[in-house]
């Protein structure tokens, strides 16, 4: 729900050739595939794996899972 701290939304595979088509559902309980590239506020840029979005420093009061939701 928006407003309530969590990620609620991404895109992914966007960009690049592919020797398959880009997926348009993926399993909750899989491991998503790929990476971004991500600004941080001190002004680094580093290449983050979709897994581990909901492991950053999003805000002050951002307390990330355990694990990323939907993996068993």
């Amino acid at each position: 729900m928006p407003g309530d701290g969590a990620m609620s939304m991404f895109a992914l595979l966007r960009h690049g050739s592919r020797p398959i088509s880009v997926p348009t559902d993926w399993p909750p309980d899989q491991p998503l595939p790929g990476a971004v590239n991500v600004s941080l506020f001190d002004g680094h840029g580093e290449l983050v794996k979709l897994d581990r979005l909901w492991q950053l420093d999003w805000h002050k009061d951002y307390q990330p899972p355990a694990k990323r939701p939907g993996l068993p």
